[in-house]
């Protein structure tokens, strides 16, 4: 029997987009704190955001996005907004994640150079040490958030995997394609906004595409 698509929204920055997610059963809400992406949030507009969410019965968990960041305020968001999740981007190694006692989901920007090979010791060795892991595109210059796609054929092979997330230029026109590689999880953000805003209507229906599609 086919697994359930595990669905995370990422940039959510209110409450209306937030309970879009949450009527709509996305299984991770993602939220954004690192300051040069257009989807940051700061510390207490999110410690409202999420009591505001926790107010509403709901078994999605909700995520924190950070890159290059400091090691103390990782784990201060953590406890302090009570988050589920750590998402980590950017450089890191595992003396660092080895300090960050919370459950974690590693982001792996996927350059067209990187082997079938690479991306799998990758995997086994995040698997090992209990983290999920977030395939995305490359950029230089942001971290995550692209809204480009990357070649699916160096992960297509591993995606199917547990804590396997694809991401990276996710939207209703190429979800099937997407969803025919059998991904454990997918994330999308830019896929699910028009003018640069979350728009609820776009983030309804591709739920509602990877769920008819998992039927």
């Amino acid at each position: 029997m086919k697994h359930q698509t595990k669905i995370k929204i990422c940039g959510i920055k209110n409450i209306a987009n937030a309970k879009c997610v949450l009527e709509n059963n996305a299984d991770y809400i993602g939220l954004i704190f690192v300051k040069k992406s257009k989807r940051y949030i700061d510390f207490f507009t999110a410690k409202n955001l999420i009591m505001e969410i926790r107010n509403i019965p709901s078994k999605t968990k909700i995520v924190g996005v950070f890159q290059d960041e400091n090691l103390e305020i990782i784990n201060n968001y953590y406890t302090n907004l009570g988050l589920d999740f750590v998402q980590i981007a950017g450089n890191f190694n595992d003396e660092f994640l080895s300090k960050i006692k919370h459950p974690k989901i590693v982001q792996i920007s996927i350059k067209n150079n990187n082997s079938k090979e690479e991306i799998l010791k990758l995997i086994k060795h995040h698997k090992e040490l209990d983290h999920k892991v977030l395939f995305d595109s490359f950029d230089k210059n942001i971290g995550g958030g692209t809204g480009k796609k990357f070649n699916w054929n160096i992960v297509k092979d591993f995606l199917d995997i547990e804590g396997i997330f694809l991401a990276g230029g996710l939207s209703s026109n190429n979800i099937n394609s997407a969803m025919k590689l059998m991904p454990w999880g997918i994330d999308i953000s830019t896929g699910v906004e028009t003018d640069g805003e979350k728009d609820n209507n776009k983030i309804s229906e591709f739920i509602s595409m990877v769920k008819n599609y998992d039927k």
